[in-house]
């Protein structure tokens, strides 16, 4: 006897312990001792199933009920069924199939193919006649898996006796559309040289649509449903396949509609007068066989298409219309139904339309199939209930009514902003919650993953422009004047109406550990250490955070982001040469951005320019020649080696900036100051730094403070910062700046303090990097500060004038000014420059720093002091190599300040005596050796020998001593490094 269907359940529920194995396989925290949540935290805020060995017709199973939910009593099968989106029969051969894998002796046949049987013979030999149009088919009877493709089995009724499931869709539903199942088809081939037969299995079934059309006669539509869901060369579906040709604009099901009305007459007989005029409440436009069907199951009037696509006329419309009173539109809800949806909902305003997300438990849900299938535990008396309410709450866009007035001449409009809300809701207007808002959201428009920001007028004026547009394209018959006036002037939608709005919460993350999300006009990119690719966003973005959008609020420049393309070749190569020391081969000469780095790295150029002086060549000669150069002609490797890693290091930096993500391993605060040296009361600026940090607002929110404001006692500093700016940039930061009051900020979580709203905390992830920069020293050697900050130095290429210089900025390099100045082509390589920065940044595991040299020389000068220099310079020099006592040279010090009357040395305590004197040896490439204690004669004030028991009296003193810094060999090398 044949394996049957029962069979296999009962040997699959024999091997997996009553079908608990494969529930908890499911669920992992299924237990038949308490309660557990099978459902979102959101939608299920307590344990609220649980589940029972049962014995249901025979059969003993473990079941599960969700109190909170539409799951009752289901069997391992059923909710293996839901989980996967499949019928119950695919869910039972489909577990059969992994449990015989695993040597268990479940099927018969132990691997099922999805394929028909596929044969070819000559013409003569093809054993039955092929119709006029050279096409035959055989029908059969449905089986119970062809049933369970087209729908899912649900519970026959509320009891648990007699039979516990049957198929929504019958035999009798796929009659009423002419849907037949195929033994087999069978049509001649294009060339006339052969016949082709496909057969169908028990598994791999094939349908087909038989259909007669009055101009084409009668034609089939082949649907496989175990056919992979791919595409031919030409596009068309594998699953589908036309017999006898394919008739303009079909609908399927409407030659049931006469029908369906005059019945439905009927049975108004009684409580309608006028019956012969009444129509049916609605009918519903299924995107497919398999929805429409689904919907027939449960009493619907429907009707489908032929494709998904196939755009609906107003004529077809007026054919639906005839037959009922409203027209519900169900799309699909993957981007292409979603979109054809919105189109159609827009086009035929009084169309209503079913967005079945909205009711999906899985996200991954397509179509009405799938929703029947979510709800497979229902009976159909509840699920009828339940599809009937969904389709009640249904709206149209068309926010306005008309009728005639009692004199028939004018029209009455009225104003409905039930459906306003769902019109503009339609065309992405929306409330976005944002807690850093006075009012906790504002409103916007939401175009594909575009969020741009809107205000109340520019959403009422929406509704003028729609209607003018319309008008334009329909005529004043279907938009009047008299329509429009109305709808411009109701007082029903007023500013304080505009709170109900709907609500979206939207996720705007474009980053993660690996790579950021860049957005160039329509189109995402994102760049990992691998490069920058185009990529599927499906996520937000603000519209002033595409790159076109800020560049043009940075320069009023509107670039053509249709045009910019990501660069086949790379800009440069880094490689690193030896420890924290790297090498570069640059590939591109004309990226502006990328040589105004190269010029603000020239921390050598003024002993370059000497050279080319000293050579017989003019100053002019040397900023022709040398003009982006990274290593200078006139300079030796060491000097050039600095150079290199001082370009590198601002590479490595911008990519750092560029990159949201906010590594607490890697916690770092950009900080841009001056290489060259110089006395810190000398703030010139002019080289560059700004410039610098600037490059960044073209990819990322930067929001700017002056460095000069009050930070400490400043409660609002931060006012305007959330959750969508990616850089806080303090620029110009005041002498003796103290970085620790940014440590927390840096690190960890930030508050926002705004006036008149309460405090915000932005998480640490989401929170912004802090970038700074200074014309003064970095006073600040504390280690908590050094880790905190990455420096970047600027050379004083670029300066301000003064007696032994001429100004030189910028612009005379580049014959304008840098961003305002581009055109396209420049702008596209500056943004092809900015992701090569990023992708380098994130290719490298360690920080690359800027070297030190002039940028602690300049530090040290600034602990020293001038006058302590001047002292020292005086009273040193010739004490190398000595041993001296601390203590009376500090005495020293303060004799020669009491002299001269320098109060600032007057209050130097020994403390910072000591740190002075270790910058006075840094600046001079010498080593200070302290705490040496070393026994020196006493004498008293008349500088007589103290005598102790006849002899001299000895103490021990602290002494220091000078010495020269000894290198490793004579060559000196490259300098160190943050």
């Amino acid at each position: 006897m044949p394996q049957t269907f029962r069979d296999i359940e009962i040997k699959l529920l024999s091997v997996t312990n009553d079908g608990l194995d494969i529930i908890q396989t499911l669920y992992p925290q299924a237990t038949d001792r308490k309660n557990f949540r099978i459902r979102d935290v959101q939608d299920d805020k307590s344990e609220s199933s649980s589940i029972k060995l049962l014995e249901v017709n025979g059969v003993r199973a473990w079941r599960l009920t969700d109190w909170g939910g539409s799951v009752a009593k289901e069997n391992c099968f059923g909710l293996y069924a839901l989980d996967r989106n499949i019928s119950y029969v695919e869910a039972v051969l489909e577990l059969a199939n992994d449990y015989q894998a695993k040597g268990n002796d479940i099927l018969e046949t132990q691997k099922v193919i999805y394929k028909p049987e596929y044969r070819e013979c000559k013409p003569e030999d093809f054993e039955h006649e092929l119709n006029e149009k050279d096409f035959h088919f055989i029908t059969k009877d449905f089986t119970s898996f062809e049933l369970g493709l087209l729908g899912p089995e649900i519970k026959s009724s509320e009891s648990e006796n007699g039979n516990y499931r049957s198929h929504l869709v019958t035999p009798e539903h796929c009659k009423e559309v002419n849907l037949y199942s195929l033994e087999e088809y069978s049509y001649l081939s294009k060339d006339k040289t052969k016949v082709i037969t496909y057969r169908s299995t028990d598994n791999f079934p094939i349908l087909g649509f038989v259909n007669t059309d009055d101009e084409i006669g009668q034609w089939v539509k082949i649907y496989k449903p175990r056919a992979g869901k791919k595409f031919t060369d030409d596009g068309k579906d594998y699953r589908f396949h036309h017999l006898g040709g394919r008739p303009k604009d079909f609908i399927f099901g409407y030659e049931r509609l006469e029908k369906l009305m005059q019945a439905y007459r009927k049975s108004k007989e009684d409580e309608v007068f006028d019956v012969e005029n009444i129509k049916m409440p609605r009918i519903t436009i299924a995107t497919g066989g398999s929805d429409g069907l689904n919907f027939l199951a449960i009493g619907e009037p429907v009707v489908w298409f032929n494709s998904e696509t196939q755009k609906i006329d107003k004529l077809i419309l007026n054919k639906l219309k005839y037959y009922a009173e409203e027209i519900v539109n169900v799309p699909d809800c993957d981007p292409t139904g979603k979109r054809e949806g919105r189109d159609l909902a827009l086009t035929f305003m009084e169309v209503r339309t079913l967005w079945l997300d909205t009711y999906f438990r899985n996200k991954h849900h397509k179509d009405f199939k799938d929703f029947a299938k979510e709800n497979q535990s229902s009976t159909l008396k509840q699920l009828t209930k339940r599809v009937g309410d969904m389709l009640d709450t249904t709206m149209p866009a068309k926010f306005w009514t008309s009728s005639y007035n009692e004199k028939g001449k004018k029209w009455n409009h009225g104003f409905s902003p039930t459906f306003a809300f769902y019109f503009l809701r339609l065309n992405g207007y929306c409330r976005v919650l944002d807690k850093s808002r006075k009012d906790g959201y504002y409103f916007a428009k939401v175009t594909g993953n575009v969020v741009e920001e809107v205000d109340v007028t520019e959403i009422k004026n929406f509704f003028k422009a729609f209607l003018i547009e319309k008008q334009k394209k329909e005529g004043v018959r279907e938009i009047s004047h008299s329509l429009m006036d109305s709808l411009i002037t109701t007082p029903r939608f007023s500013d304080a109406s505009m709170a109900m709005l709907h609500d979206r919460e939207l996720d705007f993350s474009d980053f993660d550990q690996d790579g950021q999300y860049f957005f160039v006009g329509n189109k995402v990119y994102k760049t990992t250490k691998n490069g920058t690719e185009q990529a599927v966003f499906n996520r937000y973005v603000l519209k002033s955070q595409l790159l076109d959008e800020l560049i043009f609020e940075g320069t009023g420049t509107r670039i053509d982001a249709t045009q910019f393309k990501i660069a086949e070749k790379p800009y440069f190569d880094i490689k690193e040469i030896g420890p924290d020391s790297y090498d570069i081969t640059i590939h591109e000469e004309n990226c502006e951005f990328f040589n105004y780095m190269i010029q603000t790295s020239r921390v050598h150029w003024d002993k370059d320019r000497k050279g080319y002086i000293a050579a017989g060549k003019s100053e002019e000669d040397f900023f022709k020649e040398s003009k982006f150069k990274i290593r200078g002609k006139y300079l030796d490797d060491i000097d050039n080696h600095e150079q290199v890693q001082h370009v590198i290091n601002k590479q490595w930096t911008f990519g750092y900036m560029l990159h949201r993500y906010k590594d607490p391993t890697r916690p770092l605060a950009p900080f841009a100051v001056d290489e060259a040296v110089m006395e810190d009361d000398v703030a010139e600026g002019g080289a560059g730094k700004t410039i610098y940090m600037d490059g960044a607002k073209f990819f990322c929110n930067v929001h700017q403070i002056s460095g000069k404001e009050d930070f400490e006692n400043d409660k609002f500093l931060l006012e305007g910062v959330s959750e969508h700016t990616d850089l806080l940039f303090f620029d110009d930061l005041k002498r003796n700046f103290d970085l620790s009051f940014f440590y927390q900020m840096i690190t960890g979580d930030l508050t926002v303090n705004t006036k008149f709203m309460s405090k915000i905390k932005i998480a640490r992830s989401l929170s912004p990097k802090f970038l700074f920069t200074s014309n003064y020293s970095l006073r600040d050697q504390r280690g908590s500060s050094i880790r905190r900050r990455v420096v970047t130095g600027f050379s004083d290429y670029y300066h301000a004038e003064s007696e032994e210089r001429t100004k030189r900025e910028p612009k005379d390099d580049f014959h304008g000014s840098l961003f305002d100045d581009w055109d396209d082509a420049q702008w596209y390589k500056f943004m092809n420059f900015g992701f090569q920065c990023l992708a380098f940044y994130l290719s490298t595991k360690k920080q690359i720093n800027a070297p030190k040299n002039n940028i602690m020389m300049r530090t040290y000068y600034i602990e020293m002091g001038e006058h302590f220099q001047q002292w020292a310079d005086n009273k040193l020099f010739d004490r190398i190599d000595t041993d001296l006592v601390k203590d009376y040279l500090y005495k020293e010090m303060l004799d020669y300040a009491q002299h001269n009357r320098i109060k600032f040395l007057q209050d130097i305590k020994p403390t910072t005596f000591k740190k002075k004197l270790k910058a006075w040896c840094r600046v001079n490439d010498y080593e200070l050796e302290d705490r040496k204690m070393i026994n020196v004669f006493q004498f008293d004030e008349q500088e007589k020998p103290i005598m102790k028991n006849g002899k001299h009296y000895e103490k021990t003193m602290e002494h220091v001593r000078f010495f020269k810094h000894k290198h490793e060999d004579d060559n000196i090398q490259p300098g160190e490094y943050y």
